[in-house]
């Protein structure tokens, strides 16, 4: 019987041919490059037909594409995003796209996101289970599958920002999945958009086994610790599956402890302080020349007195009228816009001051959703409003 003790903490220093990021690229579906606008209609509620969203899927309600212009060396291209909603935890839009987290492994995640208000969260997960949500009306309750947590952003981005995450698959199995979609509260519309999703191996992340049996197969992450004294909650003596193959790689430390016991017979057991070539990020510098487009909601800055919802647009479904309400300040000199979700504009009242109401009227409009969008010097508020006769 073979047989691998150790007793005193180790810092491995031995380097090997293996690459990270070799057995599984970056994901190839992040910039959203091959969608397009494509859509089918719900209730009202636009969402992209199958062959528009490069690779991800639907979870659940009607999530759809929007267009934005851009600058790259001179060049004026068109990109791509993804508008999202919910009001709650049961109702919203989400997505997903098959990416293969193996256990054990750790993998960096940034996402380049903007939202509306702070009523809300970002919530992001590694699953298995997901399918294309059925088209069965516009906001959807998340479906019920096995999701581990990745990350989450809560509240108001205040622009665009770009948001990390380090993940490590601790648990027994494989995950296929990313998924990615708001959780709104307090019954107010949370609306995000996404132009950028970005994942691949990493060379950080921890992982601690401090109870049971060290799983087999490869762990590779940037920091590894065996024994139960470390962490919380751990107990008895760590050991590895004498029968099976079991390979620890970290890029920063391996540290076994008093209480991990390392016997293996017909197996083996092997680790290494592994070397990590990080692959460069496909990010590249883009100037934005364009606002995104509806279904966005406008990315700029959302001043003080919109957030205090000193405006006020009503209803959000009508069959011919809008009303907006305010103090007269705030209705002062301001221009009415609406869009149709392609971006279009459909009507446009020019600069004009109002008491505290405003009446629009969208009687002429066609069943479905578009963007109110009201300006007043640097202040810009928009609010989806669907028509239905």
């Amino acid at each position: 019987m073979k047989a691998i003790i150790f007793y005193i903490a180790l810092l491995f220093l031995m380097t090997s041919d293996c690459v990270y990021g070799q057995e599984q690229g970056c994901i190839e579906n992040d910039r959203f490059a091959n969608a397009c606008t494509n859509t089918v209609s719900v209730d009202g509620c636009p969402t992209w037909t199958n062959d528009c969203g490069d690779g991800w899927v639907r979870s659940h309600g009607t999530p759809n594409i929007g267009t934005y212009q851009y600058e790259i060396k001179g060049q004026i291209r068109t990109g791509y995003f993804v508008y999202m909603w919910s009001t709650s935890s049961s109702t919203g839009e989400g997505m997903f796209t098959p990416y293969l987290f193996k256990r054990g492994h750790s993998y960096d995640i940034t996402l380049t996101i903007a939202t509306t208000n702070a009523h809300g969260s970002v919530k992001v997960y590694a699953a298995n289970g997901l399918v294309q949500g059925d088209l069965s009306g516009c906001g959807g309750m998340p479906p019920n599958v096995y999701k581990i947590p990745i990350g989450e952003y809560s509240g108001f981005t205040n622009g665009e920002i770009d948001i990390p995450f380090t993940f490590v698959n601790n648990t027994p199995v494989d995950l296929t999945q990313i998924w990615i979609y708001p959780e709104g509260s307090d019954g107010v519309q949370y609306e995000m958009y996404i132009k950028w999703v970005e994942v691949c191996p990493s060379c950080s992340g921890e992982i601690v086994y401090n109870n049971g049996v060290v799983p087999s197969g490869i762990t590779r992450v940037g920091t590894i610790t065996a024994g139960s004294t470390a962490g919380t909650g751990g107990s008895g003596t760590v050991t590895v599956d004498g029968t099976a193959t079991t390979n620890l790689y970290a890029v920063d430390l391996i540290r076994f402890l008093p209480e991990f016991d390392a016997k293996v017979t017909s197996g083996t057991f092997s680790a290494k302080a592994d070397q990590c070539y990080l692959l460069p990020s496909r990010k590249e510098t883009r100037t934005t020349i364009s606002r995104l487009v509806p279904p966005s909601n406008d990315l700029q800055k959302i001043t003080t007195a919109v957030q205090e919802n000193k405006i006020n647009i009503y209803p959000s479904v009508t069959t011919e009228s809008v009303y907006i309400t305010g103090p007269p300040q705030d209705l002062e000199n301001v221009e009415i816009t609406v869009f149709d979700q392609l971006g279009r504009k459909m009507l446009q009242i020019p600069k004009t001051t109002y008491s505290n109401k405003a009446v629009i009227n969208l009687g002429r409009l066609s069943n479905g959703v578009y963007i109110l969008q009201l300006k007043q010097l640097a202040k810009t508020l928009t609010q989806k409003i669907i028509v239905q006769k």
